[in-house]
């Protein structure tokens, strides 16, 4: 995931999974459309690219019953942009019928239209893509999307919903970080999150470590009070975390076919296994067998698979 969380409070909503966690998987992150009508540039899963896949609501419920036996706590709902599938609301019904623990990822577009309703059904969390007040509209590739982001952020907090940041960072916005903290802080919020362009040598990072990029980010967050830290990323120690959430079985990656990928980030990696057709027991078993090959290839220790390989990422 490559992400790093930067806090004002040390305790918040994201360390209650790795509070309970003890070997088997706590957090899902679903995709449930590959659409989305903005077209920012870095996107890691080229849905900056006019894709189209959508899950059908059948299959998710079907998901959904196999992450319950599973023990999973966390649905994150994803895309591509989530609140542009036709059904969105009944996706975010069907999570809270298994009592998860749910976060929205969205560019914060259509949070507006949707804050008072998710706040009725008991989401968590949303967590929305920010580049700030000057860069925003560009990086997005939709003029006035940082007005509508803006008021669906202040939307989502008046309907009592906790908000975060996550800021892509690379070599072309580097200099902003202080400033777009600040905006942040200046909305209100108490937590935000940053991840580095993953992939060594792509256009955004520039030959920029992931190290440099967190240090930069660390030095800003801390002069605005951002103290705690919680990282994910296994070449980054944080106050707390973990190494890599996937390769140390704490996180399930699901596309919209129902496939069980391994990250995100990594557009070339084969299917772990099928949530659709395959019992539970294998696909833990397929899940568990994928990571420790991974493992095995890095001596046991946790290793970023994205930033090996350039291509793997950032079809956009």
């Amino acid at each position: 995931m490559c992400l790093i969380s930067f806090s004002k409070a040390e305790q918040y909503s994201s360390r209650i999974k790795l509070d309970q966690f003890g070997g088997r998987p706590l957090w899902a992150y679903i995709n449930i459309t590959s659409r989305c009508t903005h077209r920012c540039g870095w996107c890691y899963g080229g849905f900056n690219g006019h894709l189209t896949d959508e899950m059908r609501l059948e299959d998710f419920r079907v998901i959904l019953s196999k992450l319950r036996d599973i023990g999973i706590l966390q649905v994150t709902l994803s895309g591509g942009e989530p609140t542009e599938h036709p059904e969105f609301e009944s996706f975010i019904r069907e999570t809270r019928k298994h009592d998860f623990l749910t976060h929205v990822v969205t560019h914060g577009g259509n949070l507006q239209q949707f804050a008072h309703f998710l706040s009725a059904e008991k989401v968590k969390q949303v967590q929305v893509n920010y580049q700030g007040r000057e860069l925003h509209d560009t990086q997005h590739g939709v003029p006035g999307a940082f007005t509508e982001q803006q008021k669906g952020i202040r939307a989502a907090l008046a309907a009592g919903l906790e908000v975060t940041a996550t800021i892509t960072v690379g070599q072309y916005n580097l200099a902003k970080i202080p400033e777009m903290f600040s905006e942040l802080n200046d909305a209100g919020l108490s937590r935000f999150r940053i991840w580095e362009s993953t992939g060594r040598g792509n256009p955004w990072r520039r030959g920029l470590e992931a190290v440099e990029i967190f240090e930069v980010c660390r030095t800003a967050a801390a002069r605005l009070g951002f103290t705690f830290i919680q990282s994910y990323d296994p070449e980054y120690e944080g106050d707390t975390g973990i190494k890599c959430p996937p390769m140390s079985d704490l996180y399930l990656h699901i596309n919209t076919a129902g496939k069980l990928r391994f990250c995100p980030a990594v557009l070339r990696d084969a299917d772990v296994a099928d949530f659709l057709s395959d019992p539970v027991k294998d696909i833990l078993e397929k899940f568990s067998s994928n990571n420790r090959s991974l493992l095995a290839k890095n001596d046991g220790k946790a290793w970023c698979v994205a930033r090996q390989n350039t291509h793997a990422t950032y079809a956009g």
